[in-house]
C-alpha cells in the first residue's frame, strides 16, 4: 500500500516494492552540500584543534587530513599567525546561570590586552545571525569568567578556497539582539491556544 504500493502499479518498468526501496536507500545514501559542508567542517575543526593545541602545548605541530581540508584549515592558521593571537583555549564549553543557554566557543585567544572569540565556519557566507550567535557566547563567557570579551570574529574558510575574516563591528548591538530574541523566546512560550 501507500506511495510504494501505488509507484509500483503505476510504473512501466516492472519495478517491485523491492526494487523502488533498494533506490529510494541509494538516492538517500547521497550526501546533500549540506551534510558534506558539515563534514568538512567538522574535519577543518579537529585539524585547527590539533595545531591548536600542539601550538599552546609548545609541541610538534602534525596535522593529519586530506588536500583540501588541510588548506582550508591552514588559511585559518595563517590568520592567526599574521594577527598575533596566542591562542587561550579551544573548544571551551560554556553556560549562562541565568539565561540558562549554554554553547561551544571555537576559540579564545588573546592579542595584546584584547580578548578574542573566535569561531571557524565553512558554509558559503557570514551571516548576521552568526554575530548573534557570537555575541550569546560572549555574554555567558563574560558571565562565568568575569572577564571582557573585545572582539568576536568569524574565520570562514570554504572547500571553494574562499577565506574571509571578518569582526562583529559592534558586539553590543549584537548581545542587544541576543537579548531580544531570548524575550521573544519567552513571550512565544506563554502563548495558549484556548478552545
Amino acid at each position: 500500500g501507500g506511495l510504494l504500493g501505488q509507484m509500483v502499479e503505476s510504473n512501466p518498468l516492472g519495478l517491485t516494492i523491492e526494487d523502488l526501496l533498494f533506490f529510494r536507500q541509494q538516492a538517500e545514501a547521497v550526501k546533500s552540500s549540506g551534510q558534506k559542508g558539515m563534514e568538512i567542517g567538522t574535519i577543518v575543526h579537529r585539524i585547527l584543534e590539533e595545531w591548536l593545541r600542539a601550538k599552546k602545548e609548545d609541541e610538534e605541530i602534525f596535522l593529519q587530513g586530506e588536500g583540501v581540508r588541510i588548506d582550508q584549515a591552514l588559511k585559518i592558521v595563517e590568520w592567526l599567525d599574521m594577527h598575533e593571537c596566542e591562542v587561550e583555549d579551544v573548544e571551551v564549553s560554556i553556560y549562562h546561570p541565568d539565561l540558562l543557554y549554554g554553547g561551544q566557543i571555537d576559540c579564545i585567544a588573546k592579542r595584546g590586552n584584547s580578548l578574542l572569540i573566535l569561531d571557524w565556519k565553512s558554509g558559503k557566507g557570514i551571516y548576521n545571525s552568526m554575530a548573534i550567535q557570537l555575541a550569546g557566547y560572549a555574554m555567558a563567557y563574560e558571565k562565568i569568567t568575569g572577564q571582557t570579551i573585545n572582539e568576536a570574529w568569524v574565520l570562514r574558510s570554504a572547500v571553494d578556497t574562499t577565506f574571509e575574516a571578518k569582526k562583529v563591528k559592534n558586539l553590543e548591538i549584537a548581545k542587544t539582539m541576543f537579548m531580544n530574541l531570548q524575550a521573544c523566546k519567552e513571550i512565544n512560550n506563554q502563548i495558549e491556544w484556548e478552545g
